[in-house]
C-alpha cells in the first residue's frame, strides 16, 4: 500500500471506478455478516466483556463482528484502509477508508436493550460517500449513498417540515455523567425551548431525525466511528448537520448537531 511515513497516498486512484452505490452494496454485505454475529450473541445473552483503556466496555460480539468485516475487506478490497473501533485504525489522513463501529450502543447490548447497531461508512477525499446503520434486534436498517437519497428498510425517507423549535421534538444523549459533553446548562436551555424531549442517545436519535420522527439531535464526546454514517444519511434525507458551534461537520471533531434544517440556526444560536 503506497505510504509516506504513516500517511496513505493515491488510494483514491486505485478505487476511482467504484461508485458510491457500489460501495453501499459492499456495506450491505458487511452489515449482513455483522448482524448475524451480534444477533447470535444478543439472543444467547452469553458473551465475554472486557474493559478498554478508556474504561468503555467491549464484548466478544464487537470483536467478532469487526473481525468478520475485516475479512470481507481483505477478500474483496485488500488495499482498502480501515478505521475501526476495536481492532486498529489507519491514519485519519488516508484519502479513502472504511469506517467501522461493530456495535454502537455496546452498553445497551450488554444490558439487553435492543437499541444497538453496526455503523459503516466509506470516506473518500474527506467526504462520506456511503453510509449504513443496521440495527438487527429491531429489524431496522438505514442507508444512503451520495446523490441517491436516504432509505429506511427500503423506503425513501425525508426529514420533517416542522419549522419552529417551539414545536419540535429534540433528542439528546446524557444530561449528567461522563457522557454529558455538550454542557448540561446549554443543553437544558435548548431542551426548555421545545415541548417534547427524549434522551435516547447513540445512533437512534440521528436516524429518527432523518425519518422525520423528530426535529433535532445533539451530542458530543464521540469518536469518528460513532458519527461516520450520520451526515450523509441526514443530508440525503433533506436535513442539515454541523458541529456544535455551527461550523461544517466532519466525524473527527467528536460532536454533532443534526436537524430537519428548518430549526438548525435557532438550535446553534441557543448552544453558543
Amino acid at each position: 500500500m503506497p505510504k509516506l511515513g504513516n500517511v496513505y497516498l493515491n488510494l483514491t486512484m486505485l478505487f476511482k471506478d467504484i461508485s458510491s452505490q457500489h460501495w453501499l452494496d459492499f456495506l450491505m454485505m458487511c452489515a449482513d455478516e455483522a448482524d448475524a454475529i451480534t444477533d447470535h450473541y444478543f439472543r444467547k445473552n452469553q458473551f465475554k466483556i472486557q474493559e478498554k483503556p478508556d474504561l468503555t466496555p467491549v464484548t466478544q460480539a464487537d470483536i467478532e463482528a469487526e473481525e468478520k468485516i475485516r475479512q470481507l475487506v481483505q477478500h474483496h478490497y485488500p488495499e482498502l484502509p480501515i478505521l475501526g473501533e476495536e481492532l486498529g485504525s489507519c491514519p485519519e489522513e488516508a484519502d479513502i477508508k472504511l469506517i467501522i463501529d461493530p456495535i454502537d450502543g455496546t452498553k445497551n447490548f450488554i444490558r439487553g436493550i435492543p437499541h444497538f447497531a453496526t455503523l459503516l461508512a466509506i470516506e473518500k477525499n474527506k467526504k462520506i460517500i456511503a453510509g449504513l446503520v443496521s440495527a438487527k434486534a429491531t429489524s431496522s436498517r438505514w442507508w444512503a449513498s451520495l446523490g441517491n437519497g436516504a432509505f429506511y428498510n427500503g423506503q425513501p425517507i425525508h426529514v420533517s417540515s416542522v419549522n419552529r423549535l417551539a414545536d419540535s421534538l429534540i433528542f439528546h444523549g446524557s444530561l449528567y455523567g461522563p457522557e454529558a459533553r455538550v454542557g448540561t446548562e446549554k443543553l437544558l436551555t435548548l431542551l426548555s425551548k421545545s415541548p417534547r424531549q427524549r434522551g435516547v442517545g447513540d445512533y437512534l436519535m440521528y436516524t429518527m431525525v432523518a425519518c422525520g420522527w423528530g426535529e433535532c439531535a445533539v451530542d458530543a464526546g464521540l469518536k469518528p466511528w460513532d458519527l461516520a454514517p450520520m451526515a450523509i444519511l441526514l443530508n440525503e434525507a433533506g436535513g442539515k448537520v454541523s458541529l456544535l458551534d455551527g461550523s461544517a461537520f466532519h466525524p473527527y471533531a467528536g460532536n454533532i448537531v443534526c436537524s430537519n434544517a428548518w430549526v438548525h440556526d435557532e438550535v446553534i444560536d441557543t448552544l453558543k
